[in-house]
């Protein structure tokens, strides 16, 4: 018989309890960093933390100081332009409301809340929004915009170039749904399998092998339209409505017919 010695080890329930604690403050105080050059002077930043993002730009100068009137020194090994602390214009949060179920399209969602709010930017501006998945993006869109107008300069340079990348950082961050371009969406099997409002696969039952034809009602303008309505006109018709057949002065004209003996013969005695 052979015996197996078990031995347990025990650890303080107060070190597991801070070493767990430690790994999930870790992860939700992740920060990230994106951004792009908008001119020689000046770059677009924007800060990620667990889906705000903070977006701004920061300013290279040769000036320093607190009133940027000192000049950088210009030695060998040090650089005379001078990084100035960001500027934040404006931030934007966004969170799933309704979870969806899993699909190929990228969509976490059905349902989305946006909130938007201005930090350095006038005038002061906060907005919130609950949309579905098809309007998610274009709310994101719309709300810079809506402050792009009313900006200047730099200002404006920022917010247009940071509406893409915010809707792309979200979208990788599973906070917002990706881009299905119209012609997927208007196909065949994008108009059968998608839904159009909260963008989920639809179901198919397996009787169904392929999408059914669409019947797509295009609009007819112009020279197609009338000449859709002359082909439809009844013969001898100028326009809808009227029927127009031939004139009473004029004869019909019938085929000839052959004469019989009795013509012949009637004929001959009315020579006579």
């Amino acid at each position: 018989m052979i015996c197996r010695e078990r031995r347990h080890i025990a650890f303080p329930v107060h070190l597991v309890c801070i070493a767990t604690l430690g790994l999930f403050a870790a992860g939700a105080d992740e920060i990230r960093y994106h951004g792009l050059p908008l001119d020689e002077n000046h770059q677009l930043i924007i800060e990620e933390t667990q889906g705000l993002c903070k977006v701004g730009y920061i300013e290279r100068s040769r000036s320093t100081g607190p009133d940027l009137v000192d000049v950088a020194p210009s030695t060998p090994g040090v650089s005379p332009r001078v990084t100035s602390p960001p500027k934040f214009l404006v931030q934007v949060y966004a969170e799933v409301l309704k979870s969806s179920a899993p699909n190929y399209l990228q969509n976490p969602g059905e349902w989305y809340r946006i909130t938007f709010e201005t930090l350095e930017l006038d005038p002061a501006y906060a907005a919130k929004m609950e949309v579905s998945a098809a309007k998610a993006r274009d709310a994101v869109y719309y709300l810079f915009q809506h402050l792009s107008i009313q900006a200047s300069g730099i200002d404006r340079e920022a917010l247009d170039a940071a509406a893409p990348l915010v809707t792309e950082i979200f979208k990788e961050a599973r906070r917002l749904p990706a881009e299905i371009y119209t012609s997927v969406l208007e196909s065949r099997t994008g108009a059968f399998r998608i839904t159009p409002r909260t963008r989920q696969r639809r179901k198919i039952e397996p009787s169904q092998t392929f999408a059914p034809e669409l019947q797509a009602q295009k609009p007819e303008l112009g020279a197609a339209e009338r000449k859709k309505a002359q082909q439809a006109l009844p013969e001898r018709a100028v326009k809808p409505g009227e029927i127009s057949g031939p004139s009473p002065d004029r004869r019909i004209a019938r085929p000839p017919v052959e004469p019989t003996g009795a013509d012949i013969e009637e004929g001959e005695s009315s020579q006579e």
